[in-house]
């Protein structure tokens, strides 16, 4: 190796950095070029069209997708290339055709395991020739090229489709950017009429009850606002809300009997969808009555599964009421017209209830049940008790039909009958 061949390397080792650096910003300018067109064209889609949260992160995922692809396409290459001294004193020859050979020449002969056969003297001629034309040579010229105005142009191009973008579109635009950068994020989609459930509404409700909703328009105002909802596996329905006050609407829904889902529209703005629970209501689902009679009347207890519920005894007959429920429930009470509610007790698990009334008198009774879920609910049946008319036994002689005269040797044939 002579002593010119290391200023032979320096110099290409400058047009080395040079290249790389070069090509890392070209990189780095189409791949900004690039996402910033996709940001852009995925954020006015955002705009156009609600896609919701799956969709949105569809959407974000295209961007970060189309950005590290870029950078790793572009940018990452030119960082991580490793090419020899040849490539790039070939590069330099080809840009300056007027070097010729020189520098390949220079750099294959100088190295320590250069062709033996060629003179020393030859050799330090032609390394002393390589360098003298690495020192005029400028390596900028090496890796200067249309690619980093290209670069420039077309990133320059996107971001005036996005300022244009930006402008015109609005508080829009920076909107849709949030909800595409934030995917899953609650944030709804811009509208230049804003409108909101009013707080407080419930979110769960009795089976059979009526529900008011409201809702503010608080941007844009509206002359009138939609209710939409839909049941569990139903159809969507619809109907305009009553103006209560500025830019204030309510609708009372109901009965419901079914979970719905809910929102309200006015002008292009949309509330988010509230979730209204139905929680079933507890019902009587049957009645077993277990009579015992009065001891007089010497009959066995009798006992009536599935029965109407409705009472016909004699007095003092001792009703045994078993009421099946169709949900669990925390207390059950008996209430006869005219009497105070008295509480009934569990017979197996919380849906099975029973109580023991004396009959004395015709009556009226209903049920309250008070569920586990902190509802408190009147049985809509009414039931009744009637007494039955205990008439007193009667006798009477069928035989003989007549009065009849008789000689003492002359016998007579009765007949009896009794009815109770």
């Amino acid at each position: 190796m002579t002593q010119l061949y290391p200023q032979i390397l320096v110099g290409i080792d400058t047009v080395r950095r040079s290249w790389r650096a070069r090509r890392a910003v070209e990189g780095v300018l189409a791949t900004a070029a690039v996402a910033l067109f996709v940001l852009t064209a995925v954020t006015l889609l955002d705009q156009l069209i609600d896609f919701g949260m799956f969709g949105r992160a569809v959407l974000a995922l295209v961007f970060w997708a189309t950005l590290l692809g870029t950078l790793v396409r572009l940018v990452a290459p030119p960082v991580l290339a490793v090419h020899g001294d040849d490539y790039f004193a070939a590069m330099m020859e080809q840009r300056d055709p007027s070097l010729g050979n020189r520098l390949i020449n220079a750099l294959q002969l100088g190295r320590p395991e250069a062709n033996p056969a060629v003179p020393p003297r030859l050799a330090e001629a032609i390394v002393a020739d390589g360098a003298a034309a690495i020192d005029e040579f400028d390596p900028a010229s090496a890796v200067r090229d249309a690619a980093l105005k290209r670069c420039a142009l077309a990133l320059a191009v996107s971001m005036l489709v996005a300022a244009a973008y930006f402008t015109l579109a609005g508080p829009g635009a920076t909107t849709a950017l949030s909800r595409i950068m934030m995917p899953f994020a609650d944030i709804p989609p811009f509208t230049w009429t804003t409108v909101t459930l009013d707080e407080g509404l419930p979110e769960r409700v009795l089976e059979g009850s009526s529900v008011d909703i409201s809702a503010t328009v608080t941007r844009g105002g509206a002359s009138h606002a939609t209710l939409h909802w839909r049941e569990v596996e139903g159809r969507e329905r619809a109907m305009r809300l009553t103006p209560t006050g500025a830019d204030r609407f309510s609708f009372t829904l109901g009965p419901v009997g079914r979970t719905l889902h809910y929102h309200v529209t006015a002008g292009d703005g949309r509330t988010r969808t509230g979730t209204l629970t139905v929680d079933p209501r507890p019902r009587i689902e049957r009645i077993d009555l277990t009579l015992q009679h009065p001891a007089y009347t010497a009959r066995q207890p009798e006992r009536t599964d599935a029965s109407d519920g409705h009472i016909q005894a004699l007095p003092q007959t001792n009703v045994t009421l078993h009421v099946h429920v169709s949900k669990p429930l925390e207390s059950m009470a008996f209430a006869l017209d005219g009497e105070a509610a008295r509480a009934m007790r569990t017979a197996t698990g919380d849906t099975q209830w029973t109580i023991d009334h004396t009959v004395t008198a015709n009556g009226v009774y209903t049920f309250t049940m008070h569920d586990t879920q902190g509802y408190e609910v009147s049985a809509p049946q009414r039931y009744t008790i009637s007494l039955a008319h205990d008439a007193a036994p009667r006798v009477a002689f069928s035989q003989p039909a007549r009065h009849m005269q008789l000689r003492p040797d002359e016998g007579v044939r009765f007949e009896i009958v009794a009815e109770d």
